[in-house]
């Protein structure tokens, strides 16, 4: 090993020195050079342009150990200069000829994030990763839980990235596969609901058609007509008749009218006649004026009927009869959904519906209020874009203190926090805007007896 001399040695500390590096190859030992040098075969080499031996970058291939400055840089060997690398993906590697990322088919298969993997260069999904209720997301390429309540088969739904049983698809006769998440029927003859009734190819049925009543846990015939009041008497207008041991239908043309099936009373003749008998009046004759309908119900004042021979029918201001059966309130309307308040009726494709919330546009649309509750410690996701009333309950213990704290994304809402420690119980509340895929949390310290939770209420509308 030679040695450098003094004139060299301070010739090599001095920052002038390095400021004019130069590309050329120097021969002879690197001990005797005055740039950043390597050895080749006994002979010193001066590192290119844009290298150094102390550089942190990718090695320049023929000169290692010098190395291009910067650690996004690397040595591009056509053009033999520094250049910036650019960015791969997970699946790729970098030419540096070309100075492009290709394929590297030495990571295929290669598990990239939670769903994703390596394909001849590219990132694919990976099917094996990827449930009913879980689906990939691409950008990060992450598991990302589907909608609750979302279909899986026949009797499956989505509950947080799993499946269960959507128990309103179950029916007595028919239950779960949750191998393959259909509904399967039970065996035939398989006793359901009581006595009377078994399943038969998933369906309930009557054991025997003659007998559906139950009698000291037997079932029997039918004993008596409907309205009776005797045990055993058929259960529904529909069929009111005790006959041959079967419930049945009134004869065509007639209905139940309380004690026995009849024709109903539908007169042509257009009046009505008042007659008093004593103090008390009363209305004689069954006839509607032509404004009017006759229907079977009595249930309010409007209802300008009668009970002539207990028919129970009447008649009703035409505008005001909902069907055949009942006359709405002077207060009210006939709708879709029956008789409703006048403010709550509205109107959706031609039909006149029930609102049991606010009405608005021009009676177009209803909005009902909706609200959710987050309790301690927990998280809501919202699903939609809008404004939100948000109230805190901070309920307190004896002798216990505590306080609740709420989070939209992470950030504290200071409207909503209820302060330091307290022991009575306070509450505070505020109109928040929330985006879709926002998510509000509650947190904060409860004592012995305390409650900490938030009430969400944002309208959801009709029409």
């Amino acid at each position: 090993m030679k040695h450098l001399s003094l004139l060299t040695t301070l010739l090599l500390s001095s920052s002038m020195v390095y400021a004019g590096w130069l590309t050329e190859d120097y021969k002879g030992d690197c001990l005797e050079m005055m740039c950043d040098c390597v050895e080749k075969d006994g002979i010193g080499y001066c590192c290119p342009s844009g290298t150094s031996f102390n550089g942190k970058g990718d090695a320049h291939i023929e000169y290692t150990p010098c190395k291009c400055l910067g650690a996004n840089t690397y040595y591009n060997t056509t053009s033999q200069k520094c250049l910036s690398k650019p960015t791969c993906n997970p699946c790729q590697k970098l030419n540096v000829a070309t100075g492009t990322c290709v394929p590297d088919t030495s990571k295929n298969n290669l598990a990239v994030g939670t769903c994703g993997k390596c394909n001849n260069g590219s990132v694919i999904t990976d099917m094996t990763k990827v449930t009913p209720c879980k689906t990939c997301n691409t950008t990060n390429w992450t598991l990302t839980n589907r909608a609750n309540g979302q279909a899986v088969g026949t009797c499956g739904k989505c509950n947080n990235g799993s499946v269960i049983t959507d128990m309103t698809k179950v029916t007595p006769c028919k239950t779960c596969d949750t191998t393959n998440w259909t509904l399967t029927n039970r065996a035939n003859e398989t006793q359901v609901q009581d006595v009377c009734h078994m399943c038969k190819d998933g369906n309930v049925v009557l054991k025997d058609s003659t007998k559906q009543f139950i009698s000291n846990n037997t079932c029997v015939e039918c004993l008596a007509d409907y309205g009776t009041g005797k045990s055993g008497a058929c259960t529904t207008e529909a069929k009111p008749l005790c006959q041959n041991n079967v419930c049945q239908a009134c004869p065509a043309g007639q209905i139940w009218n309380g004690t026995s099936c009849a024709t109903p009373r539908i007169c042509t003749i257009l009046y009505k006649q008042k007659n008093k008998v004593g103090n008390s009046s009363y209305i004689s004759g069954e006839c509607c004026s032509p404004d009017q309908k006759l229907v079977s119900s009595t249930g309010n004042t409007l209802f300008n009927g009668y009970d002539l021979n207990k028919t129970k029918y009447g008649c009703c201001s035409a505008d005001k009869a909902y069907g055949d059966s009942k006359c709405c309130s002077s207060s009210q309307e006939p709708t879709n959904d029956g008789c409703c308040s006048s403010s709550k009726v509205y109107t959706k494709n031609g039909i006149k519906k029930c609102c049991d919330g606010t009405v608005s546009n021009n009676k177009t649309v209803c909005c009902t209020n909706k609200i959710i509750t987050v309790d301690f410690q927990e998280s809501y996701t919202f699903k939609f874009d809008g404004k939100v009333h948000v109230k805190t309950y901070s309920v307190g213990g004896k002798h216990h203190s505590g306080y609740c704290r709420v989070y939209l994304n992470g950030k504290q809402i200071n409207k909503l926090d209820t302060g330091g420690h307290q022991e009575t119980t306070i509450n505070k509340e505020a109109d928040i805007t929330v985006k879709n895929g926002d998510r509000i949390s509650v947190d904060g310290h409860r004592g012995r007896g305390w409650q900490e939770y938030i009430k969400i209420t944002y309208p959801v509308c009709d029409g």
